[in-house]
């Protein structure tokens, strides 16, 4: 056909100028690599490609390295007020504390009572016949127990409510998180916050109120009675004060830190435990069972260790109060007959209760 002859020559010329190209870039590669000679379009070509791969280099220089995962936070310092503000009005607010308080007051007071009432007694001090001691002791021990018992059961409740205010609020807000939170949190993070915070609001806190609140009672009713027996021991007792308020500025703030750090490494622990209950197919295909359980053991080992610093650091405060306690007892410091009154309000003052 007419129309073939011409598109037949165009497609050798093509083929043509092709085999032309080729053979030149062979002829260039050959030069190169016998005598280490560059043409000017060789070394033009060399040259674009250097300054290509610099120009990636350079862009990847300046794009940091972003982790999907954000590291947790470990803060420092004292727990803001707000959250004890929050954590009392959650619970019922200032007025059913001073209830609390004075329920748990008055109980300490009616034991008190009972007690002078039982030696009185017993010392035939008193101009009442038997029964109608006898009876004054019951009432004032029934009263002691419903008063006590009443000042409980609102502490109770009081940390039940908080608890639940501040569970309906952790639980709310991980509804209303985005899923970018969920990206860029590990699960083993927020098992941490469900698990182990809400356990320390649930038992811990509330054995930790009532502790407290009963401690700071009977030191009251102690330092009250002995106050007015020995009014010169109030003098002793300033500076007393003082010392352990150095020593617990000293415990309080380590001990606490211990504890988030604690706190901070199960999460990871946690997660590690997830992901390999989720990989243990491709775990057991690449029998990598060996290596990854040393790994466990060595997450756990650092979980472990901060766990026994805390320990260590409680019994550092124990021995120390001990100590204070042995020197205050000698007959250098304070006559013989306060020993025993001594011991009696120090051994008040304990690591577990003022840690």
């Amino acid at each position: 056909d007419a129309w073939a002859l011409p598109a037949f020559s165009t497609f050798a010329e093509t083929i043509k100028k092709e085999t032309e190209e080729e053979q030149q870039q062979q002829q260039q590669q050959q030069q190169l690599q016998l005598y280490g000679v560059r043409t000017p379009e060789v070394a033009e070509a060399g040259v674009a490609r250097e300054l290509q791969r610099q120009k990636e280099a350079k862009n990847k220089e300046a794009l940091p390295f972003v982790s999907l995962t954000e590291e947790e936070f470990v803060t420092s310092g004292s727990v803001p007020f707000s959250v004890y503000l929050e954590y009392l009005r959650s619970g019922g607010g200032l007025l059913l504390l001073l209830l609390s308080l004075l329920l748990l007051l008055l109980g300490s007071v009616l034991l008190l009572l009972s007690n002078l009432l039982l030696s009185a007694w017993a010392d035939r001090k008193l101009q009442l016949t038997d029964a109608a001691a006898l009876s004054l002791f019951a009432a004032l021990g029934g009263l002691h127990l419903l008063f006590s018992a009443a000042g409980f059961l609102r502490v109770a409740a009081a940390a039940v409510a908080a608890a639940k205010h501040f569970h309906h609020s952790l639980v709310q807000t991980l509804i209303d998180a985005p899923l970018s939170f969920f990206d860029s949190t590990p699960v083993g993070r927020v098992l941490q916050r469900l698990l182990r915070c809400m356990s320390t609001l649930d038992e811990q806190l509330p054995a930790s109120l009532l502790s407290f609140y009963t401690t700071l009672v009977t030191c009251c009713c102690c330092l009250l009675l002995v106050g007015c027996c020995l009014p010169l021991f109030l003098l002793a007792a300033a500076p007393l004060l003082l010392l352990y308020l150095r020593v617990q500025q000293s415990f309080v703030p380590t001990s606490r830190q211990l504890q988030r750090l604690e706190a901070a490494a199960k999460g990871p622990l946690l997660s590690f435990f997830l992901e390999l209950l989720e990989g243990r197919e491709t775990i057991a295909a690449l029998q990598q069972q060996q290596q990854q359980l040393l790994l466990a053991h060595a997450k756990a080992d650092c979980s472990t260790k901060l766990s026994y610093l805390s320990l260590a650091v409680n019994r550092w405060l124990a021995w120390l109060l001990l100590l204070l306690l042995l020197l205050l007892q000698q007959k250098a410091l304070f006559p013989q007959e306060w020993g025993d009154l001594l011991l009696l309000l120090l051994s008040l003052l304990r690591s577990n209760l003022i840690g």
